[in-house]
């Protein structure tokens, strides 16, 4: 089923009349009432304007619960007015109409670049266009046109009410943790907790697929605690979405990046043990951490820890000690391990069946 798209004006009007009609239709505007189904598929749809003075507008589907791209449409015209502050919806609104009209996939709810009824006359673009289309529609504002607020919060999910004349009309939405956040309100038939819900949950698809790519990317690096962290953030994120299995899969990743992180500190407890001359010591704990990073095929951390035995090894036979257990036996073993674990070519986390992938960032 496609959207279906109406047309109930024109556009081209003189700033005096388009203001009033603004009016008019701001008490048109359904705020009430919630998403007949669970959020699947969200649009997102945004204009840009050429020097030309040629309006150019985009819709991107994406789909949950990894948020991938399903469908984009497009649409260009000229501006049907010039730019008058407070009108922008009078000049972009007709080209996105007609863009969403292309759209063969139907979207459960439409995240607009601009505001809802948190506008001067309670018509901003996502308004506008909601009035015209049958799904809800939710304007996501960067700069504050209408209305006060407390403080925004600065962790990811803090949330102000923005009141205008005694009234709620939006909120103020911190996406992420230390950043400036969004103005959100409605713009059409929806409530404004699920507002901040459907674009709370697109984000957290997205950065669950950031936090993953660059946590794998780390993992093969060697760089452990960077790894270890970006990889729990992305199962924490794959898990609120309610993807068991991308969590699972993100999950090893990240243990393998907290087995590397405490092989790394064995090597350096090693490196202080054989400065103290305790050689069994340095000589045990550079063997466990190169066994663990052999699994990992760190190259550069195997080398270390056979570098560490062998001058153990070394000031033993110059001091005359009896190598207990340890010494070149050690150091054969160590690089008989590293050699299976090449052989078996082991990845980090290795997808299963059904599960896309993409070379060299490891998207799950």
């Amino acid at each position: 089923m496609s959207l279906r798209v109406r047309h109930l004006h024109p556009f081209d009007l003189p700033p005096k009349d388009a203001m009033r009609l603004q009016t008019w239709l701001s008490a048109k505007v359904v705020v009430k009432g919630a998403p007949r189904r669970p959020l699947r598929r969200v649009a997102g749809v945004d204009c840009a304007v050429d020097g030309a003075g040629h309006v150019h507008g985009v819709v991107v589907v994406c789909e949950a619960p990894d948020w991938h791209v399903v469908e984009t449409v497009s649409a260009s015209a000229p501006a049907p007015m010039p730019y008058v502050p407070g009108l922008l919806s009078f000049r972009e609104t007709p080209i996105l109409l007609d863009a969403l009209a292309r759209l063969r996939t139907r979207p459960d709810l439409l995240l607009v670049d601009g505001h809802g009824i948190a506008h001067p006359r309670g018509l901003g673009i996502a308004a506008h266009l909601g009035l015209h289309l049958d799904v809800p529609v939710v304007g996501v504002g960067k700069a504050l046109l209408v209305g006060t607020h407390e403080k925004a919060g600065r962790h990811r999910g803090d949330w102000r009410a923005l009141m205008w004349k005694g009234k709620r009309i939006g909120l103020v939405l911190t996406t992420r943790d230390d950043v400036a956040p969004v103005f959100v309100s409605v713009g059409r038939a929806d409530r404004r907790q699920q507002a901040i819900d459907g674009r709370q949950k697109a984000l957290s698809g997205v950065e669950a697929l950031d936090l993953t790519h660059r946590g794998m990317a780390a993992l093969m690096a060697g760089q452990y605690p960077t790894a270890a962290d970006l990889l729990a953030r992305a199962e924490s994120n794959w898990t609120m979405l309610g993807d068991v299995r991308r969590a699972e899969l993100v999950g090893v990743g990240a243990e393998q990046a907290r087995d590397g992180v405490a092989a790394v500190a064995q090597l350096e407890d090693a490196r202080r043990q054989l400065d103290g001359w305790h050689f069994q010591e340095a000589d045990d704990l550079a063997f466990s951490a190169g066994q663990e990073l052999a699994e990992l095929g760190d190259a550069a951390g195997t080398d270390a820890a056979s570098g560490i035995m062998r001058e153990a090894q070394q000031l033993r036979t110059k001091l005359g000690v009896a190598a207990a257990g340890g010494g070149a036996a050690c150091v054969v073993l160590l690089a008989v391990a590293w050699a299976v674990a090449q052989r078996r070519q082991p990845k980090p986390v290795a997808p299963r069946p059904g599960v896309a992938t993409m070379e060299q960032d490891w998207s799950l």
